[in-house]
């Protein structure tokens, strides 16, 4: 039964970059919805008064129902801090990011070492297979040249019987 069913083997993989993706919109979520309030999205209702919560002029005024300047003042008030507290949140993303990282040090370090070896057996081999090659060349080129003087001694002796013939 072992023989047909094997535990698979792990594979290595460098960085899972869909995870921080994921982290980042699930991370940017709530920073945006904790700005909802900010950005008018409840406000507290007096019920003894029943007035228009919006800022704007009195029907008196020189320029009725315009927006004051406090009405300006506050929106961009409000617009700062939400640029401001987004890129907070931001940085303090960032260093946590820096801080904790993907692979701890003694895993780098076994990684680098593992490709050291690796490299350096690689090195070692191609020395080998270049050796052997050199070695193989130079044992074809001897037997070639001891086949050529070989071929002419031959010759040699050939030729003067074959002279003797004509």
């Amino acid at each position: 039964m072992l023989r047909i069913v094997r535990r698979p083997v792990g594979m290595r993989a460098r960085v899972i970059i869909v995870w921080h993706s994921i982290t980042a919109v699930v991370t940017r979520i709530p920073v945006a919805y904790s700005l909802q309030p900010l950005l008018g999205g409840s406000q507290f209702v007096n019920e003894t008064e029943c007035r228009y919560t919006e800022f704007r002029n009195a029907p008196t005024d020189d320029h009725p129902y315009k927006r004051p300047m406090i009405y300006w003042k506050i929106l961009t008030g409000r617009l700062a801090f939400i640029v401001i507290y987004q890129n907070i949140i931001n940085m303090l993303q960032g260093v946590l990011r820096w801080a904790v990282p993907d692979v701890s040090g003694r895993l780098l370090k076994r990684i680098k070492r593992e490709n050291f070896l690796l490299r350096e057996h690689i090195i070692e081999y191609e020395k080998q297979h270049a050796m052997l090659q050199a070695q193989t060349a130079v044992h074809i080129q001897q037997t070639k040249s001891q086949e050529s003087s070989g071929m002419r001694q031959r010759h040699g002796a050939g030729d003067e019987d074959a002279t003797s013939f004509v």
